[in-house]
């Protein structure tokens, strides 16, 4: 996961370093070093809350495990509960970044 992260993180650096170079070439002033930092700003913001918002997720299943009421096992059905357990815990920050006014700060570049 670590390395997806690095990955990605690379990516967005590279790709907005050359997005800057190619519009600076063609004249089209579409793009500043100010936008450059506020996206780097911005990415870095996005990836600690999802850290953030995971590492809360398995701490609670971790702490909460002890109360379970029943326990499923590792049958094949409670892999696929598990993943719609996880999808919901997804959707779920997902719908706190449109609703929480800090996390639509981070996540509204997603949609521009």
């Amino acid at each position: 996961m670590k390395l997806f992260y690095f990955s990605l993180a690379v990516f967005f650096v590279l790709g907005s370093i050359a997005e800057y170079f190619i519009t600076l070439k063609e004249d089209k002033g579409y793009y500043s070093l100010a936008d450059f930092r506020s996206n780097l700003k911005i990415m870095f913001a996005a990836m600690l809350m999802d850290l953030l918002v995971k590492t809360a997720a398995i701490y609670l299943l971790f702490k909460l495990a002890h109360y379970h009421l029943f326990s499923i096992g590792y049958q094949w059905w409670a892999w696929i509960l598990c993943y719609l357990v996880w999808d919901f815990v997804f959707y779920l920050k997902h719908y706190m970044e449109h609703n929480v006014r800090f996390m639509w700060a981070i996540h509204v570049i997603h949609h521009s």
